[in-house]
């Protein structure tokens, strides 16, 4: 799964840590310790997700005309740190997978 295709709108890397969090459409939840991506759960709080940073209750929202994302269920915006998002995320990639691997010349 392409992350920077998923929350679109950035070219780079860069660009999405600059744009305001609240902004992006969040295909992630988080739930039973792992995060699921909003096609792999049933739709509003059937869902059973919460925000992977602030735990708050998220709901999914299925959308026909617009890309489908987890909102807050308080009806307020995620406001929490982006790079404390994909940090949460990349700890779990390199849990699942094993390994950890670094571009060529990088020394540890």
């Amino acid at each position: 799964m392409n992350l920077q295709s998923e929350v679109g709108a950035a070219k780079s890397a860069g660009e999405l840590m600059k744009m305001p969090f609240h902004k992006l459409k969040h295909p992630f939840g988080y739930r039973d310790g792992r995060f699921v991506h909003v096609d792999e759960v049933d739709s509003g709080k059937a869902c059973d997700c919460v925000s992977p940073v602030s735990g708050e209750l998220l709901v999914a929202r299925k959308c026909s005309n617009k890309r489908n994302h987890f909102a807050l269920a308080s009806g307020g915006q995620m406001t929490a740190s982006l790079e404390s998002y994909f940090h949460k995320l990349a700890k779990q990639l390199i849990q699942e997978s094993g390994e950890l691997t670094f571009p060529c010349g990088v020394q540890l």
